[in-house]
């Protein structure tokens, strides 16, 4: 299992995220936050229980995590939606999209909102193998370490991982 787990933490090192310095600033070491910050949110929700099996719904309870890293930031210029690296996520090699029967995407389509997404998919799932990995309290815990370094500024790295905290008791209530 060693082996898998260091394929996927290659890959979580190496998401495809936008890259344009004036977009983003140095405490996302100028890249977009939002397929790392979805990341951390799922493993938060499956590391507090709420997520028990491979699927993950475009929920609201996914939404707030979510939304929790965002307020973390400074400001942006830009709108934060989930719904974008939701579905982009997908490019990544290890998050597969459950479409919705009867809804062809063309290629080169986005979906910007949650509402089109639920419009068009179900959810998604991790690959079967790295599932087990996110429920084992260690290798999530190195997935999630590699995420916050490779996205993250020093500064903000504390504030995220208390994030973390307060998302994984927040299931208790």
């Amino acid at each position: 299992m060693c082996g898998m787990l260091d394929n996927y933490l290659l890959a979580f090192s190496k998401l495809r995220v936008d890259k344009n310095r004036k977009n983003w600033t140095a405490h996302s070491n100028n890249c977009s936050p939002y397929k790392p910050f979805l990341l951390l949110s799922v493993m938060d929700l499956i590391a507090g229980g709420s997520i028990t099996k491979n699927f993950v719904e475009p929920s609201i309870e996914l939404a707030e995590t979510w939304s929790g890293y965002i307020d973390l930031l400074p400001p942006m210029n830009r709108q934060a939606g989930m719904a974008y690296p939701f579905f982009h996520l997908g490019s990544d090699g290890f998050w597969n999209l459950r479409p919705r029967q009867g809804v062809e995407m063309k290629p080169g389509t986005t979906i910007s909102s949650v509402k089109r997404l639920r419009e068009c998919y179900y959810g998604a799932q991790f690959n079967d193998d790295l599932f087990p990995l996110v429920q084992m309290r260690t290798s999530r815990e190195k997935l999630r370490s590699v995420l916050i370094k490779t996205y993250f500024a020093p500064e903000i790295r504390l504030r995220l991982k208390e994030q973390s905290i307060v998302n994984y008791q927040a299931s208790d209530y």
